[in-house]
């Protein structure tokens, strides 16, 4: 009876073993895989009024919200700019999973971080607490223009340079 025991606890530890250098041993994705799941819609759009857009278009919308902001501010219009932050606070939280899934686990964890922080950015402003904002936002541009590399060295067209990571 020992010796059974003994095997079983020896086959599942082997197996164990054998699931994790198989998913260590995962290779990276192609240059293709990334660039296809940044272009690609997740679903076909069913309706005008419920747009749907491939990771890189929202990631251009997020980007567009933020230059607005920005704008707003240097124009001395803070409240349209606090209008942005509630925006631009919604929508990462809306797009937040189909931008967390791409074939790369390393840029899904760098794009989480920077969501989290130009989130904070967002809710900052849209509760009209800029200086808390200002201080938070040079840390989301480092992650965001991490981000735009990892994209291009993937191939990716992220398109013009992004206000969400060359913002000062």
């Amino acid at each position: 009876m020992k010796t059974v025991f003994a095997l079983g606890v020896a086959l599942g530890v082997a197996l164990i073993a054998l699931s994790a250098t198989a998913a260590d041993a995962q290779q990276p994705p192609t240059q293709e895989q990334v660039q296809a799941w940044a272009t690609t819609l997740p679903t076909q759009p069913t309706s005008l009024l419920d747009p749907v857009y491939s990771p890189i278009d929202v990631i251009h919308s997020l980007d567009h919200t933020y230059a607005v902001m920005l704008q707003d501010f240097s124009q001395n219009s803070p409240g349209d700019a606090w209008s942005k932050g509630g925006e631009g606070s919604k929508s990462v939280d809306h797009y937040r999973r189909l931008l967390v899934h791409s074939p790369d686990r390393n840029l899904n964890k760098l794009t989480n971080r920077a969501l989290n922080q130009v989130g904070d950015v967002f809710d900052e402003v849209d509760s009209t607490n800029t200086r808390q904002a200002a201080k938070k936002a040079p840390s989301s541009n480092l992650l965001w223009a991490q981000v735009e590399g990892t994209l291009k060295q993937y191939g990716v067209d992220t398109g013009e340079p992004w206000s969400l990571s060359t913002a000062k």
